[in-house]
C-alpha cells in the first residue's frame, strides 16, 4: 500500500530541488534573487541531508505497521502544533502539548508513534518550505514577466519618447491576490525619469477604479515580504534543531510508558545505557501486545508490581528460566565422564586406584567441561 505522506513528500523533494537548481542558474548570472531566495540557496544542504535520512527512516518495519488512519491523525496533531507556533519549533514546547493532548484526549503515544513524530515534525517542515518555494517561484515569474514588458516599454520610449501603461499591463481586481506584481511596477516606473510622475498618476488612476490602493497594495507587499522572511528562517532553524535532538530525548519527553519505568522505585531503569533500554522497550511493546493492552498501561501494571515487591521491573520483564534440568544434566555428565574415565585409567594401574582417582579427574572434567561450554554458549545478562 502507498503511503500518502511519503508520496507527497517525495514530490515536495523534487520541487524543491528544481527550484534550487533554478535559483542557482539566477545567482551565477549575478541575478537579484532576493533574500528569501537566497535563504533557499545557503541551507539546501540541510534539505538534501534530510532527505536521506527521512527515507531511510521511514523505511522501518515498526513504522508500517502504523495504521494509515493513525498516521494521518497524528500528522494533523503536529502539523497543527507547527502552525500554531508559526514553524518556529520548540522541542519543549511541542512536548508540553503533546503531553497534553494524551492526557486531555487518554490517547497514549506508542513507542513506535513517537518515532514516527521524530520523522513527521521534519517532513511537515519541508512541506511547508515547498509551499513557500512555491509561492516565492511565483513571484520570480511576476518579475521576469515585468522586466519583459518594461524592455518594451523602454523601446517604446525611444521611439515616441511616451507610453502607455494600460497598453502593456493589465489592471484588474485580481491583482488584490499579486502585491508583490504592482510592487514590481512601481519600483520599474521610478526608472522611467521625466515619466515616471505621468506613469504614476496614470497606475495609480487604473488602480482606483478597479477599487485598488497603490499604497494599500505596496504595504502589503513589504508586510508579506518580511513574513516570508520571517518564516524561512523559523523553517530552516527548526530543521537543524529537531536534526540535533536524539529519539531518545523524545521516548523520555512524551512517552507515558517510559515515564512509568524511569519513575520505578528501583532508579535503575533510568541509569541505564540506552541499548539496555532498547531491549527493554521491545520486551515491553512484546509483552503489552500479547496481554492486549497499550504500552503506558502495561508499563504502569508492572512497574506497580515491582514497586510493591521493592524489585526492579527487568524482573517482571525478563523472568528467569528455571536452570535446575539444566543442571542436573550438567552433573550427570560430569559424573559418568568422571567415572568412566577413573575407571579406565584404574583398568590400567589397578582396580584399587579408583576411589583415589575420582577427585582430581572430576576436577579435570568440570575444568574440561566449563571451557567447552563458555566457547559454545554466549553469556546473558540478568535481565
Amino acid at each position: 500500500m502507498k503511503d500518502s505522506i511519503l508520496i507527497k513528500f517525495n514530490k515536495n523533494i523534487e520541487e524543491i530541488t528544481d527550484y534550487y537548481k533554478k535559483l542557482i542558474y539566477k545567482t551565477k548570472r549575478h541575478q537579484n534573487v532576493g533574500s528569501s531566495n537566497e535563504w533557499i540557496v545557503d541551507n539546501y544542504y540541510v534539505i538534501s541531508e534530510q532527505e536521506k535520512y527521512i527515507k531511510q527512516e521511514y523505511k522501518f518495519k515498526e513504522l508500517k505497521k502504523i495504521s494509515k488512519k493513525r498516521k494521518e491523525k497524528i500528522y494533523n496533531i503536529v502539523y497543527r502544533y507547527l502552525k500554531e507556533s508559526d514553524f518556529n519549533l520548540s522541542i519543549s514546547n511541542m512536548v508540553e502539548k503533546l503531553n497534553k493532548y494524551q492526557i486531555t484526549k487518554r490517547d497514549y503515544f506508542s513507542y513506535r508513534e513517537i518515532s514516527f513524530i521524530y520523522i513527521l515534525v521534519r517532513i511537515i517542515l519541508i512541506n511547508e518550505l515547498n509551499i513557500m518555494a512555491n509561492n516565492l517561484n511565483q513571484k520570480l515569474n511576476e518579475k521576469e514577466e515585468i522586466e519583459s514588458i518594461f524592455n518594451k516599454i523602454n523601446d517604446d520610449i525611444k521611439k515616441n519618447n511616451f507610453f502607455e501603461i494600460s497598453k502593456y499591463i493589465n489592471i484588474n481586481e485580481m491583482l488584490i491576490d499579486k502585491p508583490h506584481y504592482i510592487e514590481q511596477i512601481n519600483y520599474r516606473l521610478k526608472e522611467l525619469g521625466d515619466l515616471s510622475e505621468e506613469s504614476f498618476i496614470e497606475l495609480n488612476e487604473l488602480l482606483i477604479k478597479n477599487n485598488l490602493s497603490l499604497k494599500d497594495l505596496i504595504k502589503t507587499a513589504h508586510n508579506n515580504k518580511a513574513n516570508e522572511n520571517i518564516l524561512i528562517i523559523n523553517i530552516f532553524k527548526s530543521i537543524k534543531k529537531i536534526a540535533k535532538h536524539k529519539l531518545e530525548y523524545l521516548y523520555k519527553g512524551i512517552s507515558f510508558a517510559e515515564k512509568a519505568l524511569i519513575n520505578e522505585q528501583a532508579l535503575i531503569y533510568d541509569q541505564m545505557y540506552d541499548n539496555n533500554k532498547v531491549e527493554y522497550r521491545t520486551k515491553l511493546i512484546r509483552m503489552a501486545k500479547k496481554h492486549k493492552k497499550n504500552e503506558y498501561e502495561f508499563a504502569k501494571e508492572i512497574v506497580e508490581k515491582a514497586n510493591q515487591e521493592e524489585k526492579h521491573v527487568g524482573w517482571h520483564l525478563f523472568k528467569p528460566k528455571s536452570s535446575h534440568n539444566k543442571a542436573a544434566l550438567y552433573l550427570s555428565v560430569i559424573i559418568i565422564v568422571t567415572l568412566l574415565v577413573s575407571y579406565a585409567i584404574g583398568k590400567y594401574l589397578g582396580y584399587m586406584m579408583i576411589p583415589i582417582l575420582l577427585v582430581p579427574i572430576s576436577i579435570v572434567v568440570t575444568e574440561f567441561s566449563t571451557q567447552i561450554l563458555r566457547n559454545i554458549t554466549k553469556s546473558k545478562s540478568l535481565f
